[in-house]
């Protein structure tokens, strides 16, 4: 994924701005990794604005944990074990069955799915593969669109991103998933709901971490 190009003018970056592009970053970096220091004056320079939104922005993300406020060191990207990362997988399988149940008939569209499957089977990074993926959870959940709860679903799949590198880095995995998100696609062709949340379910308890 190609980076975010530095805003003209500072007016335009809010918070939400910043915290998407840092969001973005975290992801396309190739370096970056839990515990490691995130530098304001960095994301300013590249984002041409004051520090003002980057900390606003940071202090957002740490609400759903992914960024942690050290007291005189500033901001890092949380760290966590297996443990933790396992709820969080629970968590995100909760909530993503929970917008499968309460979607309408029809309202999933079956078409933007299968496109972003194979977006991820054409995928050749991982992070290019992550994106794909959110891609085809947030059309899945697309019944919090434009709510907390989207925003927060895809901060908990930040997190678990990097636990996940290794992952997605194989392509027998990657067609594992993509076989996995064929047959949700197609309980939902039927009208098969809880089909579909048994796979959804299986596809993330059968993601493999790292740590």
């Amino acid at each position: 994924m190609s980076e975010s190009k530095p805003a003209e003018d500072q007016s335009i970056v809010t918070r939400d701005v910043a915290r998407d592009y840092i969001l973005k970053f975290l992801i396309s970096s190739e370096y970056l990794l839990p515990g490691d220091r995130m530098n304001l004056p960095f994301f300013a320079k590249r984002l041409n604005c004051s520090v003002t939104p980057i900390r606003e922005a940071f202090a957002q993300l740490s609400h759903s944990g992914l960024i942690k406020v050290v007291p005189k060191r500033g901001f890092h990207i949380a760290a966590f074990g297996e443990k933790e990362a396992r709820q969080l997988l629970h968590a995100i399988i909760g909530l993503e069955s929970q917008a499968i149940r309460a979607a309408a008939a029809g309202q999933l569209n079956l078409r933007s799915l299968a496109n972003a499957n194979e977006s991820i089977r054409n995928a050749n990074t991982p992070a290019e593969r992550f994106f794909a993926g959110v891609g085809f959870h947030q059309e899945l959940a697309s019944f919090f669109d434009g709510t907390h709860l989207s925003n927060l679903l895809f901060e908990m799949k930040v997190r678990l991103y990097f636990y996940m590198k290794t992952y997605l880095s194989t392509d027998e995995h990657t067609q594992q998933i993509v076989g996995t998100h064929r047959r949700i696609i197609r309980c939902l062709e039927s009208g098969d709901q809880e089909g579909a949340i048994l796979a959804l379910r299986q596809k993330w308890l059968d993601v493999k971490l790292s740590f």
